[in-house]
């Protein structure tokens, strides 16, 4: 996770520290640390004893939350809350997460195709009757495949 040198005098955690105090850096650390954990800008926070886990403190999570997003560091999104800080701070990071997740769709789409470009075919030779076999008997068929 990067926390790049002038997110230290941003207008949103200038005032977040205002009204967090000493804490506000720590916070702000492992909140990023768990969208890097999770792989994800997004974070389920249910209520206040949520963040509190989160941060690791006994209480006062609906304030760190209230001030969070009012300072404008996470915004309320669908139930959720999107850590912008975190988005601002880490574009190559989250470029890489999804990189790294096409990529991974693609391999496995190529896995499920049979026919790759530069796979080897194998065609199974015919059968060859054996010329040996008796007139009383039903001639047998050896498969010629190398394997």
């Amino acid at each position: 996770m990067n926390i790049q040198p002038q997110f230290l005098s941003s207008p949103e955690y200038m005032r977040f520290k205002k009204r967090i105090g000493l804490q506000a850096m720590e916070f702000i650390v492992k909140l990023g640390i768990r969208c890097q954990q999770t792989k994800s800008s997004q974070l389920a926070i249910n209520n206040a004893e949520d963040l509190e886990f989160m941060l690791g403190i006994e209480e006062g999570g609906s304030a760190i939350l209230e001030a969070l997003v009012s300072s404008g560091l996470v915004d309320p999104e669908g139930g959720e809350y999107h850590c912008a800080f975190f988005v601002q701070m880490n574009k190559q990071l989250l470029s890489n997460w999804r990189n790294g997740e096409l990529k991974s769709i693609q391999a496995k789409s190529n896995k499920t195709n049979t026919t790759e470009p530069n796979s080897t075919q194998y065609n199974r030779m015919p059968k060859q009757c054996l010329s040996n076999a008796s007139k009383d008997e039903e001639p047998f068929f050896v498969d010629e495949s190398p394997w």
